[in-house]
């Protein structure tokens, strides 16, 4: 893969013209941590957290990743964001600690991290009928 982030979007099939959310992807730019891959940004609208959207979107860039060579991955959450349990949920685990500057403030920032994101990919295809 190359140093260039890449976006992927969501659609729905009844609705092809509305993007539902979107994550966008690369190699890791964070030197002092382990894993090669990170998502820079994955965001979905909130009438369609919960339905599954989050997991499909972090499954294709395990895939994406997997293809390119790349088995590790990351993803920096603000602390306070009361969503950032859906990265337990998919396996994910607390790697690091840091602040971001963000909104002219310092921010606590987590770090989550899978070692191994074929992971990702098996727990979905044994999620698929």
């Amino acid at each position: 893969m190359s140093a260039d982030d890449t976006t992927l979007v969501i659609v729905p099939k009844r609705v092809p013209d509305r993007v539902l959310g979107f994550v966008r992807f690369g190699m890791n730019r964070t030197a002092n941590l382990p894993f090669e891959g990170e998502v820079y940004a994955i965001y979905l609208l909130p009438a369609f957290m919960g339905l599954g959207y989050g997991r499909q979107l972090l499954t294709a860039v395990a895939r994406r990743l997997l293809d390119a060579g790349t088995s590790s991955l990351c993803v920096e959450v603000l602390e306070r964001n009361p969503n950032r349990f859906f990265y337990n949920a998919m396996g994910g685990r607390l790697a690091a600690n840091k602040t971001h500057w963000f909104g002219g403030a310092n921010l606590p920032t987590l770090i989550y991290g899978w070692d191994d994101i074929s992971v990702l990919v098996r727990e979905r295809a044994e999620d698929t009928p």
